[in-house]
C-alpha cells in the first residue's frame, strides 16, 4: 500500500484513500476477466508531486468543497466518483476527457463510461471504471489447519446480501469495461480523438471477516487464492449479541454513516463519540427498527484527536440468512 500523508480534513482524506488507497482486487483472474486479457488495476500512483498537492489541498480545501456541493446526495458511489473527477481535473500529468459518458442504441442506454482520461506524458487514453464496495465474508467454514477464511469471490456479500463480489467482478469485466468494443461507442470516442483505449479498473473499499476470538488475530494471513489484493483493507463483522458481549480495550466508539466510510475516522474531540456502554445501548435500539448492518469503529485517544483503530460491521443475529 502507498503511504498516505496525514490529512486534517475528511473530504481530503477521502480523496486520498479513493485515488491512492489499496484495491480489493489488483490482478483479475482469467476465469472472470472477460473478453479482453489486457485489463489491469488503475496505474495512477501517489508521486511526490501528488503528495504535495494533497497537503496543499488539506490547508485550503475550498476548491474540493465547491466541487462536491453539486452532489446533493448521500450515495457513496457518486461521492467516490466525484472525488476521482476532481483529482483528474486538477492533476498536472493527466487530463479528464469525459465522465459518465453514456452510450445509446436509439433510445436504449447500453452503458456508461465512468471516466475517460489521457496521460499527458504518454499521450495514451484510458477507460477507467470505478467501484467502491464493502463486503462481508459469509463463508461458514474456517480451514482448521491454518485458520484461514475462505476467500472465494462468491462468499463476499454486501450488507443487504444481494450484492456479491463475484457478481460485481463479472459485471465490471464482462460488461462495463468492454463498453468501447460496441459499435455504438466508436463514433462517440472519435469525437474525443480516441482510437485506442487502455482499460483499467479501480475497485476500492473494505472486506470484513467473520469475528471469533480464535481467528480474529489471523485475519492478516487470510488466504488469497482468488487474487484478493494482498494489502486490501479489512475489518470484522460480528452478530449483535456477540458484540454486546465483546470485551475490547476501546473507551470510545462511533457509528459511521454513509458517506463517511471511505477513510479512517478521526474526531477532534470526544463529542459525537460513544462509550462502550452507550454504543451497546445505541445498537440495541438501532436493531429494533432495522436489520441492516451497522458500521462501527473503535477509537483511540491521541494527543490531539481520536482515531479509528478497529472497524466492525455489526449485523442482526440472523445475518446472513434473513
Amino acid at each position: 500500500m502507498q503511504t498516505l500523508p496525514p490529512l486534517k480534513h475528511q473530504i481530503v482524506r477521502d480523496l486520498a484513500w479513493s485515488c491512492f488507497g489499496p484495491n480489493i482486487v489488483d490482478n483479475f483472474p482469467a476465469d472472470v476477466r472477460g473478453k479482453d486479457s489486457c485489463i489491469h488495476s488503475c496505474p495512477i500512483t501517489l508521486t511526490t508531486q501528488r503528495r504535495h498537492w494533497l497537503l496543499q489541498l488539506d490547508e485550503e480545501p475550498k476548491p474540493l468543497v465547491q466541487h462536491l456541493q453539486h452532489l446533493n446526495t448521500n450515495r457513496l458511489g457518486l461521492y467516490f466518483e466525484a472525488l476521482w473527477q476532481f483529482f483528474l481535473q486538477q492533476d498536472d500529468k493527466l487530463e479528464l476527457v469525459a465522465h459518465n459518458l453514456r452510450v445509446y442504441r436509439g433510445k436504449i442506454t447500453l452503458g456508461e463510461f465512468d471516466i475517460l482520461y489521457r496521460d499527458l506524458e504518454s499521450d495514451e487514453f484510458f477507460h477507467l471504471e470505478l467501484a467502491i464496495k464493502y463486503y462481508l465474508n459469509a463463508s461458514t467454514t474456517v480451514l482448521a489447519a491454518n485458520r484461514h477464511f475462505s476467500t472465494e469471490y462468491r462468499v463476499w456479500v454486501g450488507p443487504n446480501t444481494i450484492d456479491r463480489l463475484d457478481k460485481k467482478l463479472g459485471h465490471l469485466l464482462n460488461h462495463q469495461i468492454e463498453l468501447s468494443a460496441l459499435a455504438e461507442s466508436v463514433p462517440l470516442l472519435e469525437k474525443y480523438g480516441i482510437e485506442t483505449l487502455n482499460k483499467v479498473i479501480a475497485l476500492k473499499g473494505m472486506l470484513f471477516y467473520s469475528y471469533s476470538d480464535a481467528t480474529a488475530p489471523h485475519i492478516q494471513t487470510a488466504s488469497s487464492e482468488e487474487h484478493l489484493s494482498t494489502d486490501h483493507l479489512h475489518g470484522q463483522w460480528i452478530h449483535l449479541d456477540d458484540f454486546l458481549c465483546l470485551n475490547t480495550p476501546h473507551s470510545y466508539w462511533c457509528h459511521l454513516q454513509k458517506p463517511n466510510w471511505i477513510s479512517p475516522a478521526i474526531f477532534s474531540s470526544s463529542e459525537g463519540l460513544m462509550t462502550s456502554d452507550s454504543i451497546r445501548r445505541h445498537l440495541k435500539d438501532y436493531f429494533t427498527d432495522t436489520d441492516r448492518p451497522a458500521m462501527v469503529c473503535g477509537m483511540q485517544e491521541g494527543t490531539h484527536d481520536y482515531r479509528e483503530v478497529e472497524r466492525f460491521f455489526v449485523t442482526s443475529n440472523n445475518w446472513p440468512t434473513e
